[in-house]
Order: structure tokens, then C-alpha cells, then sequence
């Protein structure tokens, strides 16, 4: 009994300890990227060559709890009976800027999931919404800095590797790293900026605005 004690403080010591050089590894990269975007000459929005600057960018995606509209902060507890509309939140972080980072928010409705939302926060629908947010954050950088959770219906799956080799093959970059947060320790700085939103959104009243029929 004892041995298996002693087995099982091991097993849990040695898992705080990869997870603790996990997030290690994790600041460094945010410290490279700041110190790059800081020499970078490139500016968002011009006509930027890619891979002109030495230099590496360090984004990070996730997706939060679906987000249910109309709400208004004044409504008490659940609403029985009536289901609201349910959206979907995906962020992809750019932390070159760091601690003022920036972060591309997209807002999906449920219905307009691929596959008429069959297929749900699927692999496809990620890696659209990344691609959409690399082309707005590139600067030039010769190289790409990946984080990500360790889902592997949207990131730890064969179609985004090959969409990463993809962006190499195609000129974007001349190295990527793709970087799978340990289970478990996967709070980051998506979710400290999707707290923000979700304070607001408590805050305020959403309505939801249906066409009209004909």
C-alpha cells in the first residue's frame, strides 16, 4: 500500500512538473513574439511581403461556452419553456503585443455551423476561422507560433497538420510550431480575454432580431 502511494505522489509530481515547463515554454514564447513585434518594420494593413522579417509571431486560438441570446441582465435565474438562440465564440489571440494583446473574436450562429451545424466546432470551421485571423496578423514573419488545447476533433488531428504544411509549402512561413497545452492546464490568455466578454455580455441586454417572413 505504501509502495502505491509512493508510485502515485510520483506520477502526480512528475506531471506538475511538465505542466509547469509546459507553461514555462508557453511565456517564453509571448516574450519572444513581444520582442520581435517590437523590432518588426512591417505594419498590419500594408502590402507586406511574406517571410521579410527575422522575426516570429505567437498566436493563440480557442473556442469558449456557446453564448445564448436574447438575454438581458435584469431576467431572474433560468428561463423554462422558451430555449434562447445558442451562438458560438472562437478567438484567435495575437500576443505580440502583450500585455495589451489583440484578439479576433468570431460569433457563429448555430444554425450556420458547416453541415447545417451537424458537424458542430468541427476541424473545418476552425482552421477557416485560424486561416481568416493568420492572414489579418502577418507582418512578414518568417516563422508562426502556434497554442492551442489538446481537442483532437479541432487541433490535434491529421487535416491541421496538413493545413500547416500547407501554409509552409505555399511561402507564408519557413517554420511553424504547433504546441498542444497539457490536459488539465489549458487556461491561457484566450480565456482571460474572453472574461471580458463574458462581464460585458452579463452586463448588457442582447436582443435577437429574427427576419421577417414573407
Amino acid at each position: 500500500m505504501h509502495e502505491k502511494k509512493l508510485a502515485v505522489t510520483e506520477k502526480y509530481l512528475t506531471h506538475l512538473n511538465r505542466a509547469k515547463q509546459e507553461r514555462d515554454y508557453y511565456n517564453n514564447n509571448i516574450k519572444r513574439a513581444v520582442e520581435d513585434g517590437k523590432c518588426n518594420p512591417n505594419t498590419t494593413g500594408s502590402q507586406i511581403l511574406f517571410k521579410s522579417f527575422e522575426g516570429s509571431i505567437h498566436i493563440a486560438y480557442d473556442w469558449v461556452q456557446n453564448v445564448q441570446i436574447s438575454y438581458s441582465p435584469q431576467q431572474i435565474g433560468s428561463i423554462f419553456f422558451k430555449s434562447p438562440r445558442k451562438v458560438h465564440l472562437f478567438g484567435v489571440c495575437n500576443t505580440e503585443n502583450f500585455p495589451h494583446t489583440e484578439q479576433t473574436n468570431y460569433i457563429i450562429d448555430k444554425a450556420e455551423m458547416p453541415d447545417d451545424g451537424k458537424q458542430g466546432k468541427g476541424v473545418n470551421c476552425t482552421l477557416s476561422l485560424v486561416w481568416h485571423a493568420i492572414l489579418k496578423y502577418n507582418r512578414g514573419e518568417k516563422k508562426l507560433v502556434i497554442t492551442c488545447d489538446n481537442c483532437v476533433g479541432q487541433n490535434k488531428n491529421n487535416y491541421s497538420l496538413f493545413f500547416y504544411s500547407w501554409l509552409i509549402d505555399c511561402g507564408l512561413y519557413e517554420e511553424i510550431e504547433l504546441n498542444f497545452m497539457i490536459p488539465g492546464h489549458t487556461k491561457f490568455i484566450c480565456d482571460s480575454c474572453f472574461g471580458l466578454i463574458k462581464v460585458l455580455y452579463r452586463k448588457s441586454k442582447s436582443i435577437l432580431i429574427l427576419p421577417s417572413v414573407i
